[in-house]
C-alpha cells in the first residue's frame, strides 16, 4: 500500500514538474515575442524619424540598413515600404554603379510590393513619392509621382502625427512634380 502511494506521489510530482516546464517554456516564448515586436516596432520608428536625414547622411543610412539587415521579422506593407526607402538612400551613398543598380532595383521591388499590399497608405505613397522625385529619370522609376501627389494632397490630413504632416506637406512644397 505504502509503495503504490509512493508510486502515486511521484506520478503526480512528476506531472507537475513537467506542467511547470511546459509554463515556463510558454512563458519564455511569449516574452521573446514581446520583445521581438518591441524591437521591430522601435526599428519603424526609428526609419520613421531618420527617413529624411538617411537620404541625406551616408552614416545615417548605413546604420538604418545594418538594422533592417539583422531583423528577420515578418513585416507589414510600411515597413517594406521603408526598407526599400532606406534602400534607395543606400543606392545614393554607394560609390559603386553596380551596387547603386542592385540597391534601386530592390528598393523599387520593396516599394512597389508595399503600395501593393497596402496602396491606400498615405505614408507609403509618400515614400513612393519621395523616392520618385529624386531619382534620376533615366533609371524609368518615375512614372506615379503625379497620382502619388494628387493622393497624398487629398489625404495629408489622414496623417494623425501632427509633425509627420507638416514634414510632408513642406517637402510636397518643396518637390512639386512638373
Amino acid at each position: 500500500m505504502l509503495s503504490a502511494l509512493n508510486n502515486r506521489h511521484y506520478i503526480v510530482v512528476t506531472k507537475m514538474k513537467i506542467a511547470l516546464k511546459k509554463n515556463r517554456f510558454i512563458l519564455l516564448t511569449l516574452w521573446l515575442l514581446l520583445f521581438a515586436l518591441q524591437a521591430k516596432a522601435g526599428l519603424l520608428e526609428d526609419m520613421r524619424k531618420n527617413y529624411g536625414n538617411a537620404m541625406q547622411e551616408k552614416s545615417t543610412c548605413d546604420a538604418l540598413w545594418q538594422r533592417i539587415l539583422a531583423d528577420d521579422s515578418p513585416h507589414d506593407a510600411l515597413f517594406l515600404a521603408y526598407k526599400g526607402g532606406i534602400c534607395m538612400g543606400m543606392a545614393k551613398h554607394s560609390k559603386l554603379a553596380g551596387k547603386k543598380v542592385e540597391f534601386l532595383n530592390m528598393g523599387k521591388k520593396l516599394i512597389d510590393d508595399a503600395v501593393r499590399m497596402n496602396g491606400e497608405n498615405v505614408e507609403i505613397r509618400f515614400i513612393r513619392y519621395s523616392v520618385q522625385v529624386n531619382v534620376p529619370s533615366v533609371f524609368g522609376y518615375n512614372k506615379n509621382k503625379l497620382t502619388d501627389r494628387k493622393f497624398i494632397m487629398e489625404h495629408l490630413q489622414d496623417i494623425r502625427n501632427e509633425k509627420q504632416r507638416t514634414e510632408i506637406r513642406a517637402f510636397m512644397d518643396q518637390h512639386a512634380v512638373k
